[in-house]
């Protein structure tokens, strides 16, 4: 029986036009994982993902079909049918994709949120070339490519770019760097020049989650360059400071919505995208 192109086929809500890319395309079905800084992307199938909590705030992007999302927490607002959607940073909700997905894990620092939400909310009629774009930039592309692409389209400022940060500030991008050299909240303190209790206040405004959340976010970014790098489950979660495979696993679904042997089994593929490269490619 021959399979209907994606873009014709039904879904739950309505149905939105889209320019989408051929079902043969890679982002169809090998997931695909790029580390960049304090940003991450995810591109690939969607995998059935369970409601959960994002650390950061996080893009959303239909690669060929719309999806449908939930808000468990908000039981009056209706499930909606999205092409793109910005999900607040550790709000749970429960997306449900039949097509190719992109998520953008933002810079919690970078001012990604605001930038983003300005560059979609005020071209609501461009929706559908936004997410043909994204799949453009997703096909065929390097690594460094695609950041640099989704970098430019959204109007986002490299990291390697900004001044030094002080304060609050300084102490994110050290947790970024280092999340291991941050047991706890009173040694990032002590690098911003607060009390504990102001860190803890200011390092909330700043990311949107507390300091133990954001810290288990960089965390998983070690995890994750582990993987890259070849290692078993036991050993990447070893990495990332987790207690175990098991903790690991239960954290990470917490977190985006699967556990990481699916992405394994998967063959998920893993790229490290370092600020230079991508600050090389946008002089």
């Amino acid at each position: 029986m021959q399979q209907e192109p994606l873009a014709s086929l039904p879904f739950r809500g309505k149905l939105i036009e889209m320019a989408s890319p051929e079902p043969s395309e890679p982002i169809f079905a090998r997931p695909r994982v790029i580390l960049a800084g304090a940003r991450a992307i995810y591109i690939g199938p969607c995998l059935a993902l369970s409601p959960h909590r994002n650390a950061v705030a996080t893009l959303a992007i239909a690669l060929a079909m719309p999806f449908e999302i939930a808000w468990p927490q908000t039981p009056d607002r209706p499930t909606e049918t999205r092409q793109i959607a910005l999900i607040p940073p550790n709000t749970l909700h429960h997306l449900i994709a039949a097509g190719p997905m992109m998520f953008v894990y933002l810079d919690a620092l970078a001012d990604d949120q605001r930038t983003i939400g300005a560059c979609i909310g005020s071209r609501p009629e461009e929706l559908a070339r936004i997410a043909a774009d994204c799949a453009g930039i997703a096909i065929g592309s390097t690594a460094a490519d695609i950041v640099r692409g989704l970098l430019a389209l959204f109007g986002l400022g490299d990291p390697a770019d900004d001044i030094s940060p002080t304060g609050v500030a300084a102490a994110i991008r050290a947790i970024d760097d280092r999340p291991d050299s941050f047991g706890s909240a009173k040694i990032a303190a002590s690098l911003a020049g607060l009390s504990e209790s102001h860190f803890h206040r200011g390092i909330k405004r700043a990311t949107g989650v507390p300091f133990r959340r954001y810290r288990l976010w960089r965390r998983m970014g070690i995890a994750a360059i582990a993987l890259k790098d070849g290692a078993s489950l036991t050993d990447a979660a070893m990495a990332g400071g987790f207690a175990s495979s098991a903790h690991f696993s239960a954290t990470f679904r917490r977190m985006f919505g699967i556990k990481p042997s699916l992405l394994i089994n998967a063959q998920a593929r893993f790229d490290v995208v370092h600020s230079a490269c991508v600050a090389t490619a946008l002089a």
